[in-house]
């Protein structure tokens, strides 16, 4: 539970609308709202560890999932979706795909 309300606070609660809808802009101009919310989303892992290395893999790893979008090349993957240049599975899923890669990692690296 501790795990979860510290991914909803990160995730949902605390990221602003210039984070949300920047973080996917290519280039330099998309990093920043990515890392700005890549920070901040990692700062409330700090109530459940101190270890470096974990708090470097859930914080690169939320960054990277985020900008590049990888919950779509991941629904590509699994519906052989290639050709189309967005996954053709509704939105909610797409948040579901993105939440579960972010909590698994977050999980992992935790224990």
């Amino acid at each position: 539970m501790d795990q979860l309300l510290c991914h909803f606070w990160g995730d949902f609660m605390t990221q602003t609308s210039w984070m949300a809808l920047g973080k996917y802009e290519r280039g330099l101009r998309g990093w920043w709202p990515a890392i700005a919310h890549g920070i901040i989303y990692t700062c409330f892992f700090l109530l459940l560890t101190q270890d470096v290395r974990s708090l470097f893999i859930i914080g690169v790893t939320h960054i990277v999932i985020d900008h590049y979008r990888v919950a779509g090349w991941w629904a590509r993957l699994i519906n052989w979706e290639w050709a189309s240049p967005q996954p053709v599975i509704p939105l909610w899923c797409m948040v579901v795909i993105d939440q579960t890669m972010h909590l698994t990692i977050n999980y992992l690296a935790l224990k």
